[in-house]
């Protein structure tokens, strides 16, 4: 009975572990979606101000701690470019969200397995 406390305890203890490691990820996810849902719509905002500008309106990229004058078609397309790649990395986020979520849960199922199948055997001695 004492190595069945032992070994309960040991994968609680393990379980435990992942809980809080898999949690910290999870928040860790949640702030990076954050930072690029806010860059996707800066870059929104900018592109829909940048297309009510004249084509012959000097537009510059900042490029550092410098700026770059590039025509306003150019500028348009780098906006483009940071939305959708910003777009696509938030859904890699949200399937490594869900992936961490399932393993989760797959993780609890296991120790409750475990220990249901402990508490049988206790009750069949």
């Amino acid at each position: 009975m004492a190595a069945v406390d032992l070994e309960l305890r040991k994968q609680f203890q393990e379980l435990q572990a992942q809980l809080l490691e898999t949690r910290a990820k999870m928040r860790q996810i949640d702030a990076q979606m954050e930072v690029l849902r806010r860059n996707c719509q800066r870059s929104k905002l900018t592109q829909i101000e940048v297309k009510n500008f004249a084509t012959d309106v000097n537009a510059y990229e900042s490029i550092g701690r410098m700026f770059v004058k590039k025509p306003k078609s150019e500028i348009e397309a780098i906006l483009e470019k940071s939305i959708e790649a910003n777009n696509m990395r938030i859904t890699k986020l949200e399937e490594t969200k869900v992936y961490l979520e399932n393993s989760l849960k797959e993780r609890e199922n296991s120790l409750r397995e475990f220990i249901a199948q402990r508490q049988q055997q206790a009750n069949t001695e």
